[in-house]
């Protein structure tokens, strides 16, 4: 464990990353509800949010996920949820997109995480009138 304040941190950290998330779109509709589930469930979840949130909350970040990643606490999992910049034409989602998987598996990578989940966005299905299933998917 170490001794120290030092040691005592680290040893922390290493012990908090058994049982936690990254839950990135915890803005969002799937987003905020599964971080929801999370923390009932007892894991440790840093939410980031594309917007500053209302009040300081801990365990919330903003941050801007086309940027690379820093000062975010050490995960064992990665729940990717964020969705697309409302506004944005196909070419520039599809940079986006890329950009941000890109940032996401790099900053994993250095911190060592072996759990990951990648979901995309409602509007990868295109439109789509009611419920979304595989019977009213449009082609692309």
């Amino acid at each position: 464990m170490g001794t120290g304040r030092q040691g005592n941190s680290r040893a922390f950290a290493q012990w908090s990353a058994v049982n936690s998330v990254l839950i990135t779109g915890a803005g969002g509709l799937i987003g905020s509800r599964v971080a929801e589930a999370a923390g009932k469930a007892g894991y440790s979840v840093t939410r980031i949010l594309r917007k500053p949130p209302l009040s300081e909350t801990p365990g919330v970040l903003q941050h801007d996920l086309r940027l690379p990643l820093d000062d975010i606490p050490p995960v064992k999992s990665i729940l990717h949820l964020a969705g697309g910049y409302a506004g944005a034409g196909r070419q520039a989602l599809e940079r986006a997109d890329l950009l941000i998987a890109g940032n996401l598996i790099q900053w994993g990578v250095e911190q060592g995480v072996k759990e990951w989940v990648f979901a995309s966005a409602a509007e990868v299905y295109g439109h789509v009138d009611g419920l979304a299933t595989k019977k009213t998917l449009t082609s692309r």
